[in-house]
């Protein structure tokens, strides 16, 4: 519960970052429509101001105000956020999956352990069954521990059950926050200096 409660903070955080980011990129389009409207509406404007006017809209052109996200290409604004918003959902519908193939896989393996114990209690509490019947019965038992009706995961020690769901989040998590340690370690590194930069135009 702790986990999901900080992954929707995070996400929450980031859909407000995006929005606030398309907000400010919307206000710098609008002011930059306006100028230029101004200056299209009034040609017999001084010289002097339109200049300056002329300047603070190269200016406005030049200046690119929004905040670099992931890589050179995005934005902290509403593409990006859509773009991360259908890859998680993508990503939950997939883990949703894993999830309930992993439950129904734990029930198959508790329902057969609940028939084999049944068995095995039906035939100590009655020794004095029917031979054959009970001759058949062990049979039964036999084939039951004989065959596995578990599903194979990933690998020949990996089955679709509840252990194995367990052991998918804890290494998504320890992922994530490797991750955000390593994240850290850099950002701290960069403002320590320690870290080169590139100063070429593509970065």
């Amino acid at each position: 519960m702790g986990t999901l409660l900080w992954g929707i903070v995070i996400t929450t955080k980031f859909a407000f970052i995006c929005i606030m980011g398309e907000q400010m990129s919307v206000e710098n389009r609008r002011i930059l429509a306006a100028l230029q409207t101004g200056l299209a509406n009034h040609p017999d404007m001084d010289f002097q101001r339109k200049g300056e006017i002329s300047r603070f809209i190269h200016q406005i052109q030049m200046q690119d105000i929004r905040v670099k996200a992931f890589d050179s290409s995005s934005y902290y604004d509403l593409t990006t956020l859509k773009r991360v918003m259908g890859t998680l959902l993508w990503g939950i519908v997939i883990t949703t999956k894993f999830a309930f193939i992993c439950i129904m896989g734990e029930q198959m393996s508790v329902e057969n352990r609940r028939i084999l114990a049944a068995l095995q209690t039906g035939l100590a509490n009655h020794p004095d069954m029917d031979f054959q019947r009970k001759g058949e019965i062990s049979r039964f038992i036999h084939q039951i521990q004989m065959q596995d009706i578990r599903v194979k995961a990933f690998d020949s020690s990996s089955y679709y059950d509840l252990t194995t769901l367990k052991r998918a989040v804890a290494s998504v998590a320890t992922f994530i926050i490797v991750l955000i340690q390593f994240a850290a370690l850099v950002a701290q590194a960069a403002s320590d200096g320690s870290v080169p930069k590139c100063n070429c135009q593509k970065c």
